[in-house]
């Protein structure tokens, strides 16, 4: 069980980049063990993104695959990283994508936010970020 879940929540957004509900100030060490989502209408055209940030940093892993490309005799590498939490198309809710970074955590004093990525035609979307306390804290 949790011992905070930190809830974000948008009926209708303007636009891919968008920051989803409330910054949330988190006052003890805490590592993330889940994050849920779900939409009342779900993603039709594609998969529903979202990142969570901590300080501005993201809690996900990069999930991007690098991409190589040849020009004549010399190769360039082109990544752009993927650290986000999905909805799949077609789907209302997803209950327990844990993709977080291996050494993912948030400090104590942290800002907390979620920034959408990806809508494909979702609707109503609520995105929990549960978190456990670190070892030693102790609950108010």
């Amino acid at each position: 069980m949790a011992d905070r879940i930190l809830v974000f929540h948008f009926e209708d957004i303007r636009g891919e980049g968008s920051r989803i509900g409330p910054t949330y100030y988190v006052e003890e060490d805490c590592t993330p063990v889940a994050v849920r989502i779900y939409a009342e209408k779900s993603p039709t055209d594609g998969d529903l993104e979202v990142d969570i940030l901590s300080n501005d940093v993201t809690l996900f892993d990069d999930r991007a695959e690098v991409l190589t490309r040849s020009y004549e005799n010399s190769a360039s590498l082109v990544h752009t990283p993927k650290t986000t939490a999905l909805l799949p198309k077609g789907e209302n809710a997803d209950e327990g994508s844990d993709d977080f970074k291996k050494d993912a955590h948030v400090d104590a004093e942290s800002f907390v936010h979620c920034i959408l990525k990806s809508l494909n035609g979702a609707r109503n979307v609520t995105v929990q970020l549960e978190l456990e306390l670190d070892e030693g804290e102790e609950e108010a």
